[in-house]
């Protein structure tokens, strides 16, 4: 086990909010933001930061993963002012120089969790006191958001005045430490969930980048201040001892693994106190996922339209609550969002990497297990066992059938729940036609071969509840 790779597993685990314990006698994280609110509103009364127009609330959609109960959801430009050295000005008034009163914070200074301030360049006090806006004189977190080091994150808490460079952003949180814990922030940004958030506005240039906008819009979840701190002194005993194994090479292999095996403990044993119905609805998804893929993904035929087409029966025919919001689109019934969102959790986790492939001018979705894939089945026996039976028994159905096999049967299921709903007759006729008529790239299957399909269904009793109301 990779040092690197450990100290990701342990940022991962923070920030869902299971590397410390939660404690009810904590300030709740909703009081902080009311806190934060009220510094905000004073800084713009005394004309220090300008009135942004108010901001819809955070959807449940928009949530990446699910965090305790005293947490709150919340996006940097709620919690902290945002802003870099303008363009211009770095054109008009910045003469950098290698000796001077005011060192001057470049991309090449700032690497991940620290500053490295050597070869630094400097411009005369005159110049930084004109521009103070993109001065440094209180503790803050420094983001490249240009060129190499994108998305790096360190801390700036030095007592001598420094100043930015124009491919530094500053973070600077209202109300300071007493809101939000420099360190933890710093961690969760340096943490695959806030890089993903990060990057995920990222401009694709020729030299990507990002803007002020684009970080403030980042979503970060917020505990109490004083798990805050619990968190922050947690990673940095256990990043210590990660840097101690480091040095003595004969320890490292057995001491990580034995490590994150603890870690991860905690994790499993999450799942065997949950059930299928206080799991969060993403993450069930996932894990259902995870399982269909861990069976089929040898398959030649397997990619992403037989996962979903699988998902969608699961969740109509089995009716396993998987928060499904399918649109009517070329290949059947689909919820893009679900299917990304899932992705993104397959990755996390370490279960599965994703590729595409071009084959015949078609994008092919391909699966690889990965380091943490083992754990799947026992989670999944944990999350669904009630359901199990019923949904190995329509893996089976789908066993060696090819995509064009799995999308028809699955818009067949739609159309023939759709006239069910409605009173309408469910002759094979009528089927047929519906199933045509739902998009124009139905058209290359044939009649005969629908037919035979809504036989299959027939003789599975794959077919939707003629009770529906």
């Amino acid at each position: 086990m990779k040092a690197e790779t450990l100290k990701k597993a342990i940022l991962q685990y923070a920030m869902q909010g299971k590397l410390v314990e939660q404690d009810p006698k904590d300030e709740p994280a909703s009081i902080l933001l009311e806190r934060i609110k009220a510094e905000k509103e004073q800084l713009i009364k005394d004309g220090k930061i300008k009135k942004e127009k108010p901001l819809p609330p955070i959807t449940e959609d928009e949530i990446p993963f699910e965090i305790p109960n005293s947490w709150e959801w919340t996006k940097i430009r709620n919690i902290a002012f945002v802003t870099k050295l303008a363009g211009f000005e770095y054109t008009k008034y910045i003469t950098l120089l290698d000796n001077g009163e005011v060192p001057v914070i470049r991309a090449q200074n700032v690497k991940p969790s620290k500053l490295n301030l050597t070869n630094l360049k400097y411009i005369d006090r005159e110049t930084s006191e004109m521009l103070q806006r993109s001065a440094l004189t209180r503790p803050c977190l420094l983001m490249t958001f240009i060129g190499a080091g994108i998305g790096d994150v360190a801390i700036f808490d030095n007592e001598k005045r420094f100043h930015l460079a124009p491919n530094v952003a500053k973070i600077e949180f209202h109300g300071m430490e007493s809101t939000v814990n420099n360190k933890y922030a710093m961690y969760y940004l340096l943490s695959n969930f806030g890089k993903q958030e990060v990057f995920k506005f990222l401009k694709a240039t020729a030299q990507p980048s990002l803007s002020m906008d684009t970080i403030r819009e980042v979503m970060i979840p917020l505990p109490p201040l004083a798990e805050q701190q619990r968190i922050v002194d947690k990673v940095n005993k256990l990043m210590e001892f990660i840097e101690t194994l480091t040095n003595n090479n004969r320890l490292v292999k057995d001491s990580t693994s034995n490590l994150l095996k603890s870690i991860e403990k905690k994790s499993l044993t999450e799942y065997s106190c949950k059930n299928s119905n206080t799991i969060d609805i993403k993450e069930k998804r996932a894990i259902l996922s995870a399982k269909i893929i861990s069976q089929l993904y040898e398959e030649q035929y397997f990619g992403a339209i037989k996962l979903e087409k699988i998902i969608y029966l699961c969740e109509t025919h089995l009716k396993i609550n998987l928060g499904g919001k399918y649109k009517q689109e070329a290949a059947g019934p689909h919820d893009a969002q679900a299917r990304y969102e899932v992705e993104d959790i397959l990755k996390n986790k370490k279960w599965f990497s994703i590729r595409k492939e071009q084959k015949n001018n078609i994008e092919v979705t391909k699966y690889t297990p990965l380091e943490k894939s083992n754990e799947i089945s026992e989670i999944f026996n944990k999350v669904f066992s009630a359901e199990a039976t019923g949904i190995n028994n329509l893996l089976e159905l789908f066993r060696g059938k090819n995509s064009d096999f799995c999308e028809s049967v699955a818009t067949l299921y739609a159309v023939w729940l759709n006239r069910l709903s409605n009173n309408l007759s469910c002759t094979d006729t009528d089927l047929i036609a519906d199933f045509k008529a739902w998009s124009k790239q139905k058209a290359r299957f044939y009649d005969s071969d629908l037919q035979d399909r809504i036989l299959f269904m027939r003789r599975k009793n794959l077919i939707p509840d003629s009770n529906i109301k």
